[in-house]
């Protein structure tokens, strides 16, 4: 799924909820995040999400009716709310973009980083589809240069989200990261226009 895809997929999730009169929140995570939010990674085989549970009983039928009259290659795993393991307490949120009753909460950058860097445990050296250490390291770099930020402004913007701090696998696997990585200059969050991303709203 490309930007374009989730638009749809979003979109019809959105029809869907107004047809039934139901409004669902839901917290982006993974792949998604990083095409819908920060236009820094190109596809995502499905969607990480994460939305409270009472809100399954409706969620739930509508994403298998979706993904069987889409024919998603996941079917009715197309998104799925399995992130728990790695997502701890609530987390901070950049934007929520409204797909009519759906609204998707966009993680921060910092945020995003910070289950990044925690996942960064199951680097693969000499990965070949995400070379050289695995799809978490090519999404970690990416993010990051997303953001203009070096291995040093990353150990400082997930540091609220760490308690214990960075564990020193990941840390370990950041230093080969950015070892001869160079950054681009700054730039903002990339979430496209109104008409291609939602209505964007941002949170307090």
């Amino acid at each position: 799924m490309k930007h374009d895809d989730l638009e749809i997929l979003f979109n019809s999730l959105g029809r869907s909820l107004f047809r039934d009169k139901e409004r669902v929140t839901i917290d982006l995570l993974g792949s998604a995040a990083l095409i819908l939010g920060y236009r820094c990674w190109t596809h995502a085989s499905d969607v990480d999400a994460r939305w409270d549970p009472q809100d399954s009983f409706v969620l739930c039928p509508l994403i298998a009716e979706l993904g069987e009259k889409r024919k998603h290659p996941k079917g009715a795993r197309w998104m799925k709310a399995d992130s728990a393991d790695i997502v701890v307490g609530e987390g901070e949120w950049a934007r929520t973009v409204e797909y009519g009753f759906l609204k998707v909460r966009i993680p921060t950058a910092a945020f995003m980083m910070s289950i990044l860097v925690q996942a960064l445990h199951a680097c693969q050296p000499g990965d070949t589809q995400y070379p050289p250490f695995g799809k978490t390291a090519a999404q970690c770099k990416a993010l990051a240069q997303s953001q203009g930020w070096s291995k040093d402004d990353i150990v400082v913007q997930v540091a609220p989200f760490l308690a214990r701090g960075i564990p020193p696998a990941c840390d370990e696997w950041l230093n080969r990261i950015f070892a001869s990585s160079s950054v681009s200059p700054k730039r903002p969050e990339m979430f496209g226009s109104a008409e291609n991303c939602g209505s964007l709203i941002t949170r307090g």
